[in-house]
């Protein structure tokens, strides 16, 4: 079982980056879109704290930057009918320090704008998760004010619930652009664009 991951950063895909390892070998890991690990430049060393998902097809790496990340996503991912792709929707809406008092809350609208989560998800997710991440967030000091993990660079609230401005931030950010840069870009020509392709042509304008 792969613990962490330390390497060479490479940006890959929209929600997965590369670790070279010193070995010289190349892990995809798939990491929220809200991850401090999108502030690295291309080359320099990273470490991201892993989880491995085995299925029939195949061995899928997930990886955060902090432990209090990888154990909300262990938590998540117990949860029947959140697999691994629903619990990075949900990693990528909210920081760790909205998403926990969300759920110890009964939040369930917050969590449910997370793409692909629904109402009757978020309800399930709070019915299961409830007493075990109060217990969490109390043990780990975390507060709706905290921003000392994932999603520091902006809250959910900031960002528009517009699908095609979701998959613009994604990409910018899997190009390498951190995620305040793709943001401010991203603003400045949302009244101008309607796809993402447009949202992504018009803010690497801004960004050049």
């Amino acid at each position: 079982m792969i613990k962490f991951l330390k390497g060479k950063f490479h940006p890959y895909s929209i929600g997965s980056v590369i670790v070279e390892t010193v070995s010289g070998i190349g892990f995809e890991v798939f990491v929220p879109s809200n991850s401090q690990v999108y502030r690295t430049l291309e080359g320099e060393d990273v470490k991201l704290h892993t989880e491995m998902v085995v299925k029939d097809d195949g061995m899928t790496l997930y990886g955060f930057s902090d432990m209090e990340s990888l154990d909300v996503f262990r938590m998540l991912i117990t949860v029947n009918g959140v697999g691994p792709k629903a619990a990075m929707s949900i990693m990528s809406t909210l920081s760790i320090g909205q998403l926990v008092p969300a759920i110890a809350g009964g939040d369930a609208k917050s969590i449910a704008t997370s793409p692909g989560v629904g109402k009757k998800t978020a309800e399930r997710l709070i019915l299961e998760l409830k007493d075990k991440v109060g217990k969490y967030a109390e043990s780990n000091g975390i507060t709706g004010n905290d921003r000392s993990v994932e999603g520091m660079a902006a809250s959910a609230s900031d960002i528009p619930s517009d699908d095609e401005f979701i998959q613009a931030l994604e990409a910018l950010i899997s190009l390498g652009y951190n995620r305040s840069e793709a943001m401010g870009a991203l603003e400045k020509v949302k009244d101008n664009a309607s796809t993402a392709e447009e949202y992504i042509r018009k803010a690497l304008g801004q960004l050049f």
